[in-house]
């Protein structure tokens, strides 16, 4: 009796449940007046709560709209059914079906041969389940966002969950290339909304014939507005794993910053050679960039580069950048800026990779401060620098474990007042004086005849310079056409004056010390004819250089000065001729060419030229430049180290070549670029890009080949599809760096 009492009970309240849930469902329930209906065919009750319209209706409800061939509305439950043709237009989607089945009350539905439209996407399955307000699913469907009948992919999937304005996710996909299965998927969350969303990207994978095959996973992270970061997980085949950190932030509007790291602690054993220049198995590289305005002048700077040795971006670098890196330099600054003054204190770290060593040197701190130019008469103003540096400077293997002299320091200064004084300013003719002077202070020096060393012996440098140019005269005329358009031509002539004192010591200045480069001695004069032809189309405007020529003569003297006996005083050169056009802004070439009178042969040469055509993303650049002049005293070492100089020409005979553009009516893109070296008779680099793009997709290859210093060249291969609303998912790297 017990047990049939609680079962009545139980009976009676779930009777009571049903009841409360048919209420409910009534109230939601809206009459036919609160719902528009317009139809081509006959609207009519088939019983006392079901009202039916034919042919093209329209049922809007409000909150949702409807068409379809046929239309049965149930007042009692809200419940809506429809055939033929359907279509519902909801919260922002466009659900398109054979059969549909609604109930306007909870949202919910369910449909049979459908198609969803949610931006971007087109998703069509045997059945769709509507089971809230922006949740639908869809069973043995496929989903893309191509728009034409035979789109160039899909993916099938066995069952996807679409919530509106979040995530599409996605169970047992299959990426199909037009009619060919290219991917498989088991399981793919992606998001459909406009905020930044964290999540796993699409792994790249690749090839590389030193680091084996590998397979790169990144998570991408955004907690907040203002901070992103990537954290990248590599597996090499034969190095081992590989950590990534990227992170960019910016907490306010002037404040950003980012900071890039990577880390790997390779499998392989070091060769004789390479444990011989002090490698390690630690490979790793670090950069940051943060700018942190204060208000009132102030400002935090930093600009961090460091690697652990010149090779590690040729092996695991994933951009096409030089095999070699030569340099990085890091930088800690905080500065103030005034209306007459400023000043900056820096912490800086500058590092020079040879092929059997590396330099490094450090400043902390390095104390500037600076007087801007303040007025002292009408036509005269002054204004002075002044800094104060620790430096100390390192000079190790190539691998940096092993230094190969003793660290050493030493202090250095300098200030240098500087006067201006221009004596006259009319239109067409400008003149004006500048004094520089210098006083240098180093507390050690080095050894003429072993660079590298030092030597506990000061030295005080005070040397002068003076520079008097003339502007003008200029003379112009101005043309006009029946268009409106006016042309200006102008003629003028400049002239300089440089002298320098004479200042000796220079041998005794320490290496990579770039403060002390002065000229010794110098007499220097400088005559510049340009002719100018501009246009100027508005009245308004600033005239538009279309077709300019200068032509220049340098006569100095011979230095020191004055000369030694037997010497000549002075000589003539080089000369140089410079001319521009401009046709709008997609022309556009520049020549330079000096000759020099002293050597009777080309001193440089420079042509470039542009071409760009907007209208298909085209454009083409040339650039070829000679010089032939060496001036790198500061690296010429008697010795070198390790028995090899460290002496690099600075003559250069290069043409760099760089071209895009794209072709039928823009799905196909070329890209090409190549620097030939003449001087080595090589190409120091080239690389192509070809680019499909369809209405949904795009294909892109690419393949670089960039030589080193050792002359050793590097292949790399590219090969990436990117879908349109699912982003890269085809992402593969090949690379052979024998080394």
């Amino acid at each position: 009796m017990r047990h049939a009492s609680r079962l009545r009970s139980a009976l009676l309240a779930f009777a009571l449940a049903l009841c409360a849930a048919a209420r409910a469902r009534a109230a939601n329930a809206r009459s036919l007046a609160d719902i528009y209906i317009t139809a081509d065919g006959p609207l009519k009750w088939l019983d006392e709560k079901r009202y039916s319209a034919e042919q093209n209706v329209l049922f809007d409800a409000g909150d949702f709209l409807l068409q379809a061939d046929r239309v049965v509305y149930d007042t009692a439950t809200g419940r809506v059914e429809a055939e033929g043709r359907v279509v519902l237009k909801n919260r922002g989607a466009t659900l398109y079906a054979r059969k549909l089945t609604y109930d306007s009350a909870t949202g919910d539905g369910e449909a049979e041969g459908a198609e969803l439209r949610a931006e971007p996407y087109y998703i069509s399955g045997e059945r769709v389940e509507k089971t809230g307000p922006e949740r639908f699913v869809i069973h043995r469907g496929e989903l893309t966002s191509c728009t034409q009948a035979h789109p160039m992919w899909t993916m099938k999937v066995t069952r996807a969950t679409v919530t509106l304005h979040d995530y599409v996710r996605v169970a047992n996909a299959r990426v199909h290339a037009g009619p060919v299965p290219a991917l498989w998927i088991p399981w793919l969350v992606y998001p459909i909304k406009d905020e930044r969303t964290s999540g796993l990207l699409v792994p790249h994978v690749g090839y590389g014939e030193r680091n084996g095959y590998f397979l790169s996973n990144t998570l991408y992270w955004a907690p907040a507005g203002w901070v992103e970061s990537l954290t990248s997980l590599d597996l090499y085949s034969r190095e081992g794993a590989g950590w990534g950190e990227e992170v960019a932030y910016k907490p306010s509007r002037e404040a950003r910053g980012q900071l890039d790291g990577y880390y790997i602690h390779e499998k392989h054993p070091l060769s004789p050679a390479e444990a011989a220049s002090g490698f390690t198995r630690d490979r790793w590289s670090l950069d940051w960039f943060h700018r942190q305005p204060f208000g009132e002048g102030w400002l935090a700077f930093a600009d961090v580069h460091a690697v652990s040795d010149r090779s590690f971006y040729a092996h695991y670098g994933r951009e096409y950048q030089p095999a070699i890196r030569s340099f990085d330099r890091s930088d800690l600054r905080l500065s103030l800026e005034r209306p007459a003054w400023g000043f900056r204190l820096d912490g800086e770290r500058q590092k020079q990779f040879f092929l059997d060593a590396q330099l490094t040197q450090f400043a902390l701190p390095a104390f500037n401060l600076h007087l801007n130019e303040v007025r002292l008469a009408p036509t005269i103003t002054a204004s002075a620098e002044g800094e104060l540096d620790r430096i100390r400077k390192q000079v190790a293997n190539a691998g940096g474990t092993a230094p190969l002299v003793p660290d050493y320091e030493y202090g250095r200064s300098f200030f240098s007042p500087r006067l201006t004084w221009a004596p006259f300013s009319w239109p067409a003719l400008k003149g004006k004086l500048v004094a520089t002077g210098t006083h240098a202070e180093y507390s050690k020096t080095v050894d003429p005849l072993s660079p590298l060393t030092p030597v506990d012996a000061s030295l005080s440098r005070n040397y002068y310079r003076g520079r008097f140019e003339l502007a003008g005269p200029v003379f112009y005329r101005l043309y006009g056409d029946e268009k409106g358009v006016r042309w200006r031509h102008s003629f003028g002539v400049d002239a300089d004056y440089t002298a320098a004192s004479v200042v000796s010591g220079s041998e005794r200045v320490p290496i990579y010390d770039e403060r002390d480069l002065v000229a010794s001695g110098e007499r220097l004069v400088t005559l510049d004819f340009h002719s100018r032809l501009s246009r100027k189309a508005d009245p308004q405007a600033i005239p538009e250089e279309r077709l300019g020529a200068d032509l220049t003569f340098r006569y100095s003297a011979a230095q020191p000065f004055p000369a030694p006996p037997g010497a000549t005083p002075t000589r003539m050169g080089p000369a140089g001729l410079e001319v521009r056009w401009r046709a709008g802004a997609q022309v556009a070439f520049d020549g330079r060419y000096y000759y020099d009178f002293a050597t009777h042969r080309a001193d440089s040469l420079s042509v470039s030229a542009h071409l760009e055509e907007p209208a298909h993303s085209g454009y083409l650049d040339l650039h070829y430049f000679r010089v032939n002049q060496v001036n790198l005293s500061q690296f010429q070492l008697a010795q070198g180290i390790s028995g090899q100089t460290l002496t690099q020409s600075a003559a250069a005979d290069q043409l760099q070549v760089f071209m895009r553009r794209d072709f039928l009516a823009d799905h196909v893109g070329l890209g090409f670029a190549t620097t030939y070296d003449f001087n080595r008779r090589v190409d120091t680099g080239r690389f192509f890009q070809l680019r499909l793009r369809g209405q949904c997709a795009t294909l892109i290859t690419e393949a670089a080949f960039t030589r080193d210093a050792l002359n050793r060249v590097i292949p790399t291969y590219r090969f990436s599809i990117d879908f349109l609303g699912l982003g890269t998912l085809v992402n593969t790297t090949a690379a052979w760096p024998k080394y």
